[in-house]
């Protein structure tokens, strides 16, 4: 930012709000040289922030500390001009623009002479779930009062929800007046005679009202105005302003015949003050001492102190120049005018180069004043920066310029002792009217200014909040923001979403659970199944690993011999990869009787039959207990034989009967009878093969296992 001519500034609360003036930037090129300035043209009726709760310092690129709201969205026509100079009337909750001339290089609708602008931040009421911030546009003013006024001086009143605007310069027809002027016909060339009021005291419905300004006060050009808390309800002090001013037409020059008139009227400004009481809708001039000779000052800015006491009121003057040579260099000096002494004191000299005009000063804490833009003396055609940045800081009790600004840091007003030394040693004021000290002689309630500080910290700058904009021209109810309907049913709706996302969750830890503890069963039961058929065929449950080659073969092979006979047995189909088993389960769904583990006494002879026969008695089960029964299973792996380490069935002997042949001799009809050729497991002799590796029966094949 390089400079800023004349913003309209309103504070409500802890935020003071920039609106308008002629802006102009100047970026840095790649090579870090700078650029040509550049006009900003506030695109979407934008208005910038400061937020008191954001430290910076002077040095600071200072848009980095502003943040923005705008007036319009999207493509809306609806967008406001944008205004030099003009006001912008505060309370604790709302501004309201007034005044200022609209910036002719900006093309857009004008406004008629019955509109103007504000903004909504806060809800009388206090907290309204219903209100949200709100941009007023066209907002109607009270018949009979026209916008169309430039170069005034505006104060806010938030302790009497009131805001003025005084005097000022109309165009000759007291139409639209631009800036710069396009004319003689709009140019601001007379001198408003108007006190305008607008009492915010009820909200939407605001009350404007056009005073008439008595002779005894001189009109003029971009005085400044202070209200000080005097009295029931407090005075207004006008101080400053020209007449003639350079500013006020397109050439920005001047006849020899005017700027003689402006040397001659303006310096009275400062050497005699006007003063409005409120209460009485009285207005007075009262004679100053101790200020400069034969200066004028207009386009400075005004802060007021008090004493914690009251005893005195502190009006600090900033800046400015006469009005009438935009190339002598502008005012840098601080002055301060003591009320009710009405005495000038010299606060801080200038510093060279630092001189502007055209900027406003904000109060953000008792001790500290803020400056913010203006424009330094080049001849009005603004092609340089103001020195020392586009923001200034002031302390009012030390009076020294400052360069950073932190909301932690501050302190309660304290009277300069140059100021104390100054009054004690003026003489007692002289009143141009006995009146006014009467005036001074009441004490205004303090209880109705509220303190807004101290502020919170925050390193990032605090953006309030954006508003929508009404697209109507009529003022809006209070209202908006959210459907009282749409908190509980989003809480059901977000209820039953994590209910539902619960509930899925849970069922699928119950099947992964399900699933886990199935195939923990599962290899239970394998387990214990193989235990079983352990115990049943009579060895040792950690039978040793079948093996089988990979030798592919039809379903049946013919075996030239087999347990009772010779046939064909059941065979893979194909290669058979290795596949490790625990144990050759017993299938099909034939029930055999198992072999005893006694002998009975009736089969001695039997055996002995047998054994005559020049058979040998081979058991089928090695070992002691129950023998295993002859299964579909164990002839489905003929082949197959247990390794070394088992102990498992044992193959007979070549020599042995057929088992039907021994099951005959015992007495007993034979388990095995009625299966067909192949059926049975042969021996060694039935022409058994070794296969590979182990293998794992297949259900699919040989039908159900266990």
């Amino acid at each position: 930012m390089c400079i800023w001519t004349l913003p309209r500034v309103g504070v409500i609360r802890d935020t003071a709000y920039i609106d308008g003036g002629q802006l102009y930037w100047q970026p840095s090129l790649k090579d870090g040289s700078p650029s040509e300035l550049l006009q900003d043209g506030f695109d979407h009726g934008l208005v910038y922030t400061l937020n008191f709760s954001t430290p910076f310092k002077t040095s600071d690129n200072f848009s980095e500390v502003l943040t923005s709201i705008t007036s319009v969205t999207g493509a809306s026509d609806d967008i406001k001009p944008i205004y030099v100079d003009g006001a912008l009337l505060a309370n604790d909750g709302e501004f309201l623009a007034y005044g200022g001339l609209p910036l002719a290089t900006v093309a857009v609708t004008t406004p008629d002479a019955g509109s103007t602008f504000g903004y909504q931040r806060y809800w009388y009421g206090g907290q309204d779930k219903k209100f949200e911030p709100t941009f007023l546009l066209n907002t109607e003013i009270t018949a009979g009062i026209t916008r169309y006024v430039g170069y005034g001086a505006g104060v806010s009143v938030p302790s009497e929800n009131m805001g003025y605007y005084f005097g000022g310069m109309n165009s000759k027809s007291h139409g639209p007046v631009y800036y710069p002027s396009d004319n003689a016909t709009t140019d601001p060339t007379t001198y408003s005679r108007d006190l305008i009021s607008v009492d915010m005291t009820n909200q939407m419905q605001e009350v404007w009202k056009n005073e008439t300004i008595k002779s005894i006060v001189p009109g003029r050009a971009s005085p400044e105005m202070v209200w000080v808390p005097v009295g029931k309800n407090g005075l207004l002090v006008v101080i400053g302003g020209v007449v003639d001013p350079v500013f006020a037409n397109a050439s920005f020059s001047l006849t020899a015949e005017r700027m003689a008139n402006s040397q001659l009227k303006s310096p009275a400004f400062i050497t005699t003050v006007s003063v409005y009481d409120v209460e009485s809708k009285t207005w007075f001039q009262q004679d100053t001492t101790g200020g400069p000779a034969k200066t004028a000052w207009t386009q400075g800015c005004t802060v007021v102190a008090s004493a914690p006491d009251g005893s005195s009121h502190n009006i600090y003057y900033y800046g400015g120049f006469d009005g009438i040579n935009l190339r002598s260099p502008f005012n840098d000096e601080v002055w301060i005018l003591s009320l009710p002494s009405f005495t000038w004191v010299k606060a801080a000299v200038g510093r060279s180069g630092h001189g502007r005009a055209g900027h406003r000063c904000i109060k953000p804490y008792p001790d500290q004043m803020i400056v913010l833009g203006g424009y330094p003396a080049n001849g009005g055609t603004a092609q340089t920066c103001v020195t020392g940045g586009i923001v200034q800081l002031f302390n009012l009790t030390s009076l020294q310029w400052i360069d950073s600004y932190d909301p932690r840091v501050w302190s309660n007003y304290t009277v300069p002792s140059v100021v104390t030394a100054a009054i004690a040693g003026a003489a007692s004021t002289k009143w141009n009217n006995a009146s006014l000290a009467t005036v001074f002689e009441t004490e205004y309630d303090t209880s109705k200014i509220t303190p807004w500080y101290p502020y919170a910290y925050t390193s990032t700058p605090t953006n309030p909040t954006n508003p929508p904009v009404p697209t109507t021209t009529t003022v809006p109810a209070p209202g908006g923001g959210t459907p009282k309907w749409l908190a509980p049913v989003l809480g059901v709706v977000l209820t039953l979403v994590v209910l539902s996302a619960l509930a899925i969750a849970f069922l699928l830890y119950r099947r992964r659970r399900y699933l886990r503890r199935r195939d923990s069963v599962a290899a239970t039961s394998e387990v214990n199944r193989n235990r079983i058929l352990s115990w049943v065929w009579g060895h040792d449950p950690k039978t040793g690993t079948v093996t089988s080659d990979e030798t592919p073969s039809t379903a049946f092979d013919d075996d030239s011999a087999g347990v009772g006979g010779g046939g064909r047995h059941l065979s893979t189909t194909g290669t058979v990869p290795s596949v490790s088993v625990n144990v050759v389960e017993a299938g099909g769904d034939m029930v055999y009787e198992l072999p005893g583990t006694s002998q009975a006494q009736e089969l001695s002879a039997a055996r002995e039959e047998v054994g005559a026969a020049g058979l040998a008695y081979v058991p089928i089960g090695g070992g002691g207990g129950l023998h295993p029964s002859p299964s579909v299973a164990s002839t489905a792996s003929r082949s197959s034989e247990l390794s070394a380490d088992g102990a498992g069935v044992v193959s007979p002997r070549g020599d042995s009967p057929g088992l039907t042949d021994a099951g005959a001799a015992f007495g007993r009809e034979s388990p095995s009878s009625g299966l067909g050729k192949g059926e049975l497991d042969g021996g060694a002799g039935a022409g058994e093969r070794r296969r590979s590796g182990p293998v794992t029966p297949r259900t699919e094949r040989w039908g159900s296992l266990g």
